[in-house]
């Protein structure tokens, strides 16, 4: 062995120092060692993944897949080379002592400023990819990708590092060493030269080599060096392999191939559905996957609600994984509620369609996946596999949850995902690791659902993630309802292609590959539905009596409110106003009483999961079961029931409602709602008198510019959006849907002008016109400035990356931000009895604060964690955190860490210098009211 291998050998990668920086016995892993071993990772990844992800790979570096293997998993393994430096080795003080007869040992830098190796290995590799020949910016751009992996990208302009921290003479002689060896290893000598990296090799290099890393370094340190790297490359790297299969299979990380070898048809793959008939948009696009040609296919389908959109996405998203070599399917949504909605459909496919031969991964992805008993028990079934009988196992649907891909970061690694369009977006954020995420969504299928959800900021950032997810290999599927013309042509554009000829008539199929997209009008499988607008009043009162006044000869009516404050005044006014009794469905109502349920988005967690679960429960498809919360099958439909709800019930939430009170709200939005109107046929002949639909929209019986400011409606829809509607609607008459569903809201979001207006009428509207167009285009432009930059102009950008939280995203000037909105807060109402405080007002359920409380464990944390709700109201943004008490075990806690403890004492609370006392009323959830300022 020469003097530069055996120095090279010498260098340590991973210690058994203690997490305390207390030193343990001195055991070591060589660096040698560790860079083999995250090769050999690397391969093994690529072992599992299907053929194209290899295909990808070799057309990154322009060469055989063969050498494109082998290179990148050298690559991989060389991204620790930075740690075979003075700054790294002087980190374990057991590393002097070590001996190293015969040969002058390396010496550890004396007073390093402790440069993160991964940067080290950024200025190490450059001159080394020189000598096979590679041009300078392929080589800077492969070691930059490469030493990132501990998540902090740094700009070649950063990398300010003394020699004498990251070697010269011998160090080099070493470092050469190690590098050529790991070749070696690999078979690697001289390759054809690459003289660039595109931006999306760069994504696939570095959230690969980050992903091997994790697996690599969870390899225990062993008791004595093993000497096989040194004596026979070749032997070790087969060895390393198999450790890496082992550490794989044991997290979980199966062959990647698709559910179904052959593509079954819609009729087939939803046979399990009880009546299942394929609709006219599943039966065309079902016809039109075969014409495709194997490229990234772009799928948009605008079609009103009960169209079978859902359907006719999974099974394009199957055809388009088998056909087109794609791995997996991660299925975003707006909220979080229509993610877990959406889990339990798509646990029970993957079941189904898997046929039972595998079982597929599906993590849930948001910040609350943790409150989903479904998803909790999967979790649980992997972590303690013997307590699943075989009872058990014959009952439950062939799906699990890996616990090791439930972290955070490593969530979008699994093969299926739903979760929040949250979770894919921070891909194209400067968040750490944000492309590991890009790895995870890369040539696979994407599919988000109600994308008219959201607003400009974010659709920006949506049209940045189409770009890098076609420049990735993946394929889209983007599902509407309502979505106005210049959101579709963004869409389109943002995945590189124009429209050919004319639009289809709405419902529509468009499908996008290379630069032409086309598209053809969908058949409609439902009947037309003639609406009936009728005007009312915008008070509080009025609503309320209307409410009754349709509820009391019998039927469900729901009412849809604006705002929280709002919904909980209808409800106070109804059981004011009802002269018998009213009963709500939470405290045991009959089918025959006269029944209300409240439900908005300012309850606790579990709170609002179970009005989530009566509103499906008693107006959802019957009969009704819910096996996971123990909900017995039978026909719950009441004959008298008042819903009332805010926008939490517009979106993805499967109810019927005979009648519908509506706030004026923005078309599209409002059509939504409507779209729970005579939403099952089946009931049909219990309508009790609401044989047509009947759709009251509180506020349109006069011009609504004082609605808007009594009601604070201007602060949650843009008044321009309102003032359009209403001059849409406010000759009543009749709405056919989905005829005129299109229309209707291509009417309101378009520029022409059908409507006459008086003079005040038409200084209001032009004045919110302007407002409108100046708030748009201004989030427009910081979207396009608040992600990593496209593909195409990726390197030109200088990554700022940020901390990241835990959780779902919150609103914070701080933070790349998912979603623009007001700052948030997430509380915990913790009442104060004696000196103790507790999650419920009888003092039995411990809140777990306070001194010497100790660490949580994942049950305690998720109790806790179910009592939270998030709230944007500024005096408890501001002011909640200084009435917390002392919540160490909270703060340490990853599920817990942005929790804070809000004190009630009999469920109250006065918030200091303000005018505000919040009440944590048992129905009518967290209660704001006005009193005289308190002062400290």
């Amino acid at each position: 062995m020469d003097r530069a291998t055996q120095q090279a050998w010498y260098l340590w990668a991973k210690s058994d120092r203690r997490s305390d920086g207390k030193a343990g016995d001195g055991r070591y892993l060589p660096v040698l060692t560790h860079l083999l071993d995250v090769a050999a990772c690397t391969w093994e990844i690529l072992e599992l993944e299907p053929p194209h992800t290899l295909t990808l790979l070799a057309e990154d570096y322009g060469v055989d897949v063969e050498t494109a293997r082998r290179w990148v998993c050298a690559l991989a393994g060389l991204h620790d080379l930075g740690k075979a430096s003075p700054t790294f080795q002087a980190l374990w003080n057991m590393a002097e002592k070590r001996p190293l007869p015969g040969v002058e040992r390396l010496m550890a830098g004396l007073g390093t400023s402790n440069v993160p190796h991964g940067e080290v290995s950024q200025l190490l590799l450059p001159p080394l990819l020189k000598r096979v020949g590679w041009g300078q910016a392929a080589r800077e751009k492969v070691a930059d990708a490469v030493g990132c992996h501990h998540g902090r990208p740094t700009s070649r302009q950063g990398l300010q590092i003394p020699t004498h921290e990251r070697g010269a003479g011998d160090w080099e002689g070493a470092q050469f060493m190690l590098f050529k060896k790991v070749l070696q290893a690999l078979g690697l000598s001289m390759s054809p030269p690459l003289h660039d990296l595109s931006a999306p090799a760069y994504m696939r290099l570095a959230g690969l080599t980050s992903f091997a890393d994790w697996l690599g370094s969870s390899f225990e340190v062993p008791s004595q060096v093993d000497p096989l790297p040194i004596e026979n490359l070749a032997a070790y790297f087969e060895k390393a392999r198999g450790k890496a299969r082992a550490k794989l299979r044991s997290v979980g990380w199966t062959e990647r191939r698709p559910l179904q070898t052959e593509v079954q048809s819609p009729a087939e793959m939803f046979a399990y559905i009880p009546g299942f008939l394929p609709r006219a948009l599943q039966e065309q696009l079902a016809a039109l996957l075969p014409t495709l040609s194997a490229e990234p296919t772009l799928i948009l389908v605008e079609a009103p609600m009960g169209e079978g959109k859902t359907e006719a996405g999974l099974h394009a998203a199957t055809w388009l994984q088998t056909k087109l070599g794609h791995r997996g399917l991660y299925i975003a949504l707006p909220t979080q509620a229509t993610g877990n909605a959406m889990y339990m459909r798509f646990r029970q496919f993957l079941h189904e369609a898997s046929r039972r031969e595998v079982e597929p991964d599906l993590q849930l992805m948001h910040g609350g996946a943790l409150l989903n008993k479904a998803y909790q028990e999967n979790l649980t079934r992997t972590l303690n596999p013997q307590n699943d009988s075989a009872t058990a196992a014959e009952e439950r649907l062939n799906v699990r949850a890996e616990s090791w891909f439930s972290a955070r970061k490593r969530a979008g690694l699994s093969e299926y995902g739903v979760g929040t369009v949250d979770q894919a977006l921070l891909g194209v954020l400067g968040v750490p690791h944000q492309f590991v995420r890009l790895w995870g969504l890369g040539n696979r299928v994407v599919l988000l659902d109600e994308i008219h959800a959201y607003d400009t900021y974010t659709s920006h950032l949506i049209h940045a993630l189409l770009r890098w997810l076609r420049a990735l290999g993946s394929s889209v599927i983007l599902m509407s309802a309502t979505l106005p013309a210049v959101s579709r042509r963004e869409l389109l554009d943002a995945w590189g292609t124009q429209e050919e000829g004319e639009t289809a008539q709405y419902p529509r199929l468009t499908v996008a590959q290379g630069a032409e997209a086309r598209s053809q009008h969908i058949r409609s499988s439902r009947t037309q539905t003639p609406i009936t607008m009728r005007a009312l009043g915008a008070s509080v009162e009025e609503v309320a009596q209307k409410a009754l006044d349709l509820a009391l000869d019998g039927g469900c009516v729901a009412v849809i409110v604006n705002t929280v404050q709002r919904a909980q005044d209808v409800f106070c006014e109804i059981r004011e106003r009802h002269v018998g009794r009213l009963r709500t469905v939470m405290k045991g109502g009959t089918k025959d009483d006269l029944c209300a349920l409240l439900f908005h988005a300012r309850y606790p967690a579990e709170d609002r999961e179970k009005r989530e679960t009566a509103v499906l429960k008693y107006l959802g498809p019957q009969p009704y079961e819910n096996k996971e919360l123990g909900v017995k099958k039978a026909d719950y439909r009441p004959r008298r029931l008042i819903l009332i709800a805010t926008q939490v019930a517009e979106q993805s939430l499967d109810f019927d409602a005979d009648v519908m009170i509506s706030d004026l709200a923005p078309m599209d939005l409002l059509l939504q709602r409507a779209g729970r109107l005579h939403r099952h046929a089946g009931n049909a002949a219990r309508r009790h008198g609401h044989a047509t639909p009947h759709l009251w929209v509180a506020g349109l019986d006069t011009w609504p510019a004082a609605a808007m400011e009594a009601h604070k409606w201007q602060w949650v829809y843009a008044p321009h959006l309102l003032y359009r509607t209403w001059l849409r609607l406010k000759d009543g008459a009749e709405i056919r849907l989905p005829a005129d569903l299109d229309t209707l809201v291509q009417d309101v979001y378009g520029e022409g002008e059908w409507f006459t207006l008086e003079d005040e009428q038409r200084a209001r509207l032009d004045a919110a016109t302007v407002e409108f167009q100046n708030e748009t285009g201004n989030d427009a432009r910081f979207g396009d400035l608040a992600h990593i930059g496209n593909p195409d102009d990726f390197f030109n950008n200088v990554p700022t990356i940020q901390a990241e939280p835990d959780g779902e995203p919150a609103h914070d000037d701080e933070w790349p931000q998912t979603r623009l909105g007001e700052q948030n807060i997430r509380l915990v109402p913790v009442h104060r009895i004696g000196s103790g405080y507790f999650l419920d007002p009888d003092g039995k359920d411990p809140a777990r604060i306070g001194k010497g409380v100790g660490k949580l464990d994942r049950a305690q944390a998720a109790a806790i964690f179910k009592r939270s709700l998030r709230v944007s109201r500024r005096e408890l943004v501001h002011l909640a955190p200084d009435l917390a008490p002392t919540h160490t075990s909270w703060a340490d806690n990853p599920l817990l860490r942005d929790c804070v403890p809000l004190p009630l004492v009999n469920g109250k609370v006065p918030i200091p210098l303000s005018n505000l006392e919040v009440e944590l009323h048992p129905e009518l959830g967290l209660v704001y009211q006005s009193v005289s300022p308190q002062r400290s």
